[in-house]
């Protein structure tokens, strides 16, 4: 057979691979699969190893940043760094600069501190917090101003109707007697005062009656024949005392004038009412005999009535005597009955821990029962209590004059001046606004509240002269306090803080003395003074940023601090 006739060989790299494995071999397909899962490995190794690398990344991001504002920040500030200092307003603390110099705000010059170091905090103040414009908008802090207002305070209580003992009698026979006819004969009867009441029939009237004529015989007889001084004033003297028995048996003087008159004895006596109010009580019957000093009548002038009530030993200030109370009663819806405190009682009922407090009340037309249940309210202005009361009042401002005004910044209304100007915060024009009732202006120096004075020129003594700025004061008119709103307060339990604005968002906490809360509002009594502005809406998110997060609060002091500020920090984070 020739060789042309044989069949061609492929070439071994365009082999069937399952053929070019049986041409190579056992050993050739073993290590083709070695390199195959090789490469897969390799390629598995290389994605764990990107996703380790993107974690490292992830979980020093702060840090990479850091460094890289550490290597691009100017020149001037790693100097300022090196030095380990930097100088900072105490007016402005938002103003913080490497270099020494003076705050472009208030023109104090800048004080020297530690770089990093808190400035020392003005005596009052227990915490500073800056935030910036973003973070005010989107937590909704708002300020309101300290206001001198007119509180009334006011306790309520339920109390019942009692009969006021003062306006009540008790009708008693004052001689032994039968009871011939009666007057009033049932209870709830209307009386006014020498109205008959009943008709008793007494023995002993009739023996008092005759000596009471004998006596009368008697001086006239002295008198006739002449006798000297001693009988006749012995003569008057029985028949004194003959009229005065009749008229403790309750006879009137009409009656026994009758008597002495007629020369008649009367087996009868009229016992009248002796003040005009209501039969609360009829104990007699027609035909009963009564001894001297039985119950017969019970009358009571209902004009007036008493309301007992309770209250807490901490609403004792409230119940002075003579303070108003207003009271109403279900049963007369929309009408409101009027009267004062008459009475405290001066122990506290172990029991429930309540004082007893007595309230006289005017009851026109009767309509108040005794046992009827009313709700009765203390009202007394705030300004009349404690220590409020005993504090000098300061003067009430006079009318300003007609042409009298001022020039403040509308967006900055801290911002005072006694003439046109431009606003040292905004550069703005300053407009003119007229000077309202109760206003005037007072020059002060804003890191010492109490170095006040009436005029411009003045110095701070306590700030290294300092210019006094102007402020507007509003006087406290008679009968108010000094008071802020109730969303302004953070009690914590141990005592009760203020955020009070010092400077366009910059906040002070100042602990204050509170008195009880009144129509929304709590009075103060120390720590803050009318025209200061305190956090009035938002101040628990104004605590929080303090308590909670106080780093970011404090990287914002220095946000201001160099124009080549961080953008995080222009940001307000």
């Amino acid at each position: 057979m020739s060789d042309e006739n044989a069949p061609e060989v492929a070439p071994p790299s365009t082999q069937d691979p399952a053929a070019r494995a049986a041409a190579e071999g056992p050993g050739s397909v073993k290590l083709s699969r070695g390199r195959f899962i090789l490469d897969v490995v390799l390629v598995r190794i290389r994605f764990l190893g990107l996703f380790v690398v993107v974690g490292l990344v992830a979980a020093q991001w702060d840090r990479i940043i850091a460094h890289w504002e550490k290597w691009t920040r100017p020149a001037a500030e790693h100097a300022g760094e090196s030095s380990g200092v930097e100088y900072f307003c105490p007016m402005h603390p938002q103003i913080v600069r490497a270099e020494p110099g003076s705050c472009p705000l208030c023109g104090m010059p800048l004080s020297r501190r530690r770089r990093g170091e808190g400035g020392e905090l003005p005596a009052g103040v227990l915490a500073r917090v800056q935030l910036s414009p973003y973070r005010i908008a989107q937590g909704g802090v708002r300020t309101a101003a300290v206001e001198a207002r007119p509180l009334v305070r006011e306790v309520a209580s339920v109390g019942f109707i009692e009969v006021d003992e003062r306006r009540e009698k008790r009708i008693a026979a004052r001689v032994a007697g039968r009871v011939d006819g009666v007057s009033v004969d049932f209870t709830g009867l209307k009386v006014v005062e020498g109205d008959p009441l009943l008709s008793l029939y007494s023995p002993e009237l009739l023996s008092t009656q005759e000596a009471l004529l004998s006596s009368a015989r008697l001086l006239a007889a002295v008198e006739k024949s002449g006798s000297g001084g001693g009988d006749l004033e012995r003569a008057r003297r029985v028949l004194d005392a003959s009229r005065e028995r009749l008229l403790q048996w309750g006879l009137g003087p009409d009656q026994v004038d009758a008597v002495l008159t007629s020369g008649e004895t009367r087996n009868h006596v009229t016992v009248r009412s002796p003040l005009s109010g209501t039969v609360l009580e009829k104990k007699v019957q027609i035909g009963q005999y009564v001894m001297e000093g039985a119950d017969l009548y019970r009358i009571a002038d209902l004009s007036k009535v008493w309301v007992r009530a309770r209250i807490f030993p901490a609403d004792l200030p409230l119940a002075r005597i003579g303070a108003p109370v207003e009271a109403v009663a279900e049963g007369f819806p929309g009408e409101t009955f009027r009267g004062t405190v008459v009475f405290v009682d001066a122990v506290v009922d172990p029991a429930t821990r309540t004082v007893g407090v007595r309230m006289d009340l005017d009851n026109p037309g009767g309509r108040l029962l005794p046992g009827m249940y009313v709700t009765a309210r203390i009202r007394v202005p705030v300004a009349e209590l404690e220590p409020f009361a005993s504090r000098a009042v300061p003067p009430v401002a006079s009318a300003p004059a007609p042409d009298a005004a001022y020039w403040t910044c509308t967006m900055h209304p801290e911002v005072v001046a006694t003439g046109p100007g431009r606003c040292p915060k905004c550069a703005m024009d300053l407009v003119e606004k007229a000077m309202g009732a109760g206003e005037t202006i007072q020059w002060w120096c804003p890191m010492h509240p109490e170095v006040t004075a009436d005029h411009a020129g003045e110095k701070c003594s306590k700030c290294g002269g300092m210019d006094l700025v102007p402020r507007i004061l509003a006087v406290r008119p008679a009968g108010s306090v000094p008071a802020v709103p109730e969303p302004a307060v953070i009690d914590t339990g141990t005592r009760k803080v203020v955020y009070r604005e010092s400077s366009p968002g910059v906040f002070d906490a100042v602990e204050v003395v509170l008195g009880p809360r009144a129509d929304g509002w709590y009075p103060v009594i120390a720590g803050v003074a009318v025209g200061d502005r305190v956090v009035a809406a938002g101040a628990f998110l104004v605590d929080a940023e303090t308590r909670l997060n106080p780093s970011a609060a404090a990287a914002y002091f220095g946000a201001s601090g160099s124009p080549s500020a961080a953008p995080g920090h222009e940001k307000g984070k």
